[in-house]
């Protein structure tokens, strides 16, 4: 089995869990966290050709080793803004009041590699934002990166993470559980130094300003680089291609 049939498969067997365990918690929130999420990308926007992806993308690559393609191992990140850096604002005022209002982060969601973060659909505005964007050109340019149907798309999971000088600077080196992996910066880089999505194989660190974004195959070994003041916020995606259609 291929990397592009691996998430495809992992939910088919969620689901068929589900069936057999229909109370067991953490199945029923693996399979309702994705749900949350957009998976009916706009057709409107349908025009995120290769020529867009070149004239907005800056690429990194792998040599394509055992992978079928040299796009297995590229990764993209964004020149400018792909999101408005004002709806970035936004969506860090709208977690902080969350936090403040339930008392804390979480920091244990991931156990191998825990970060400092809060589900993007634990906040409905963030939500509604974050799904928006998905249809109007994350879905589209991720489609167009990996030469795959956005249509088929889906989000594993989504959060948004806090990197503070003071406390969590840092992210070691570690795989995702996705097929397609991407970090949206959503806070300036005025705001904190260094920073950025470090690849362990090419020695290199993909960073960009708030409202761009790195999009990646997740089995690439990749960390956060640490920050050495301020505060840092960005959103983690994971990705996958299903083979279904929707109920």
């Amino acid at each position: 089995m291929g990397w592009a049939d691996m998430w495809a498969e992992s939910h088919r067997l969620l689901k068929r869990a589900a069936l057999d365990f229909p109370d067991h918690a953490e199945i029923n929130e693996a399979l309702t966290a994705g749900k949350v999420y957009s998976c009916k990308p706009n057709r409107v926007v349908d025009v995120m050709t290769n020529a867009f992806i070149a004239d907005h993308f800056d690429t990194m690559s792998l040599e394509p080793a055992d992978m079928a393609d040299a796009s297995s191992n590229t990764v993209y990140t964004s020149r400018s803004p792909m999101l408005d850096p004002h709806e970035c604002a936004l969506a860090v005022a709208a977690v902080e009041a969350h936090v403040a209002q339930i008392g804390n982060w979480s920091t244990s969601r991931h156990y191998s590699v825990p970060t400092t973060d809060v589900p993007v659909h634990a906040v409905p505005a963030n939500l509604e934002w974050f799904n928006r964007e998905l249809s109007r050109v994350i879905f589209p340019a991720v489609g167009a990166m990996f030469d795959v149907d956005m249509t088929r798309l889906r989000v594993v999971d989504a959060f948004l993470v806090k990197y503070s000088a003071g406390k969590q600077r840092e992210l070691p080196i570690h795989s995702d559980q996705s097929q397609f992996s991407l970090t949206i910066a959503i806070n300036p880089a005025s705001e904190y130094d260094g920073g950025g999505t470090y690849f362990f194989d090419v020695d290199a660190t993909a960073k960009c300003d708030v409202g761009g974004f790195v999009v990646f195959p997740g089995h690439m070994a990749h960390g956060g680089a640490a920050i050495t003041r301020g505060v840092r916020y960005i959103i983690a995606a994971f990705l996958y291609l299903s083979d279904e259609d929707d109920e």
